[in-house]
C-alpha cells in the first residue's frame, strides 16, 4: 500500500514538472514534501524542501513530522532546532510532533525545555494532547509529582481525555504505583465502563506487583 502511494506521488510529482508547474510554486513544493515525508520517503523529502525558495513553516513541520513517522526521533530535535536557526517561528502543530518525539526517545529535559517554550517563548496556548505528551513523559520517567502538577493545571479540561489518563495509567503499572493507578483507573470507568480488556490487564498488573512488594517488604521485616 505504502509502495502503491509512493509511485503514485511519484506520477503526480512527474506531471507537475511537465507542465512547468513546478519553478514556480512553492506551494506546490510544500505539499510534495508532505506527501513524500508521509510516505517514509524522506531523501526524497529533503530534495524537493531545499528548493523551496521560502521554507515556511508548513514545510518545515511537514520535515519534521516526516522524521518522526518513520522513527528518526533524533533528527526530529535536529530538524527542529535547525529550523529555529533558521529564524522560523514553529507553530502548535510543530511542537505536537516535537513533544512527542521526545516522548518515545525518553528526553525528559529536553521535552520539558521544548513545552515551557512554547508558552514563555513563542507564547503558543498548550492543548489536551500537549498536556497528555508530558504526563505520559513524566509519567514514563517516575516524576509523578510532575505528572500530577500538570493534570491539576487543567483539571477540568481533562477529566474526560481518555489518552490521558491510560497514559498515566501505563506509567502507573511501570512504576508499581497503587494509589495512583486507581485514581486513573477510576477516571477511566467513569468515561466508558466497557473498557478495553488490557485496561482490566495494566490495573491487574499494578495490584499484583503492589502486593509482591507488600509481601517482600514483610519477609525483609522478619529477617532484620
Amino acid at each position: 500500500m505504502l509502495r502503491s502511494a509512493i509511485d503514485k506521488g511519484q506520477e503526480v510529482h512527474a506531471h507537475i514538472i511537465q507542465e512547468g508547474y513546478l519553478e514556480q510554486n512553492d506551494i506546490i513544493r510544500t505539499s510534495l514534501v508532505d506527501m513524500y515525508a508521509k510516505c517514509g520517503d524522506l531523501k526524497k523529502a529533503h530534495q524537493v524542501f531545499d528548493r523551496i525558495s521560502v521554507q515556511n513553516i508548513v514545510a518545515w513541520t511537514a520535515l519534521i513530522a516526516g522524521y518522526a513517522h518513520i522513527g528518526e526521533h533524533d533528527m526530529v530535535c535536529n530538524t527542529f532546532d535547525k529550523m529555529i536557526a533558521e529564524g522560523i517561528m514553529p507553530n502548535l502543530i510543530t511542537f505536537t510532533v516535537v513533544l512527542n518525539a521526545c516522548n518515545h526517545l525518553g528526553l525528559l529535559e529536553k521535552g520539558q525545555l521544548y513545552f515551557e517554550a512554547m508558552g514563555k517563548t513563542y507564547h503558543i496556548a498548550t492543548t489536551l494532547e500537549h498536556l497528555t505528551c508530558m504526563v505520559d513523559l513524566f509519567g514514563r520517567a517516575g516524576h509523578f509529582d510532575k505528572a500530577l502538577e500538570m493534570i491539576k493545571e487543567m483539571e477540568f479540561a481533562c477529566c474526560d481525555h481518555r489518552p490521558l489518563w491510560t497514559s498515566l495509567l501505563g506509567a502507573c503499572q511501570k512504576w508499581g504505583n497503587l494509589e495512583l493507578g486507581r485514581w486513573a483507573f477510576e477516571h477511566l470507568m467513569q468515561l466508558d465502563k466497557s473498557m478495553a480488556p488490557g485496561t482490566y490487564v495494566c490495573m491487574s498488573n499494578i495490584y499484583a506487583s503492589s502486593y509482591m512488594k507488600e509481601k517482600f517488604n514483610q519477609i525483609k521485616a522478619l529477617n532484620s
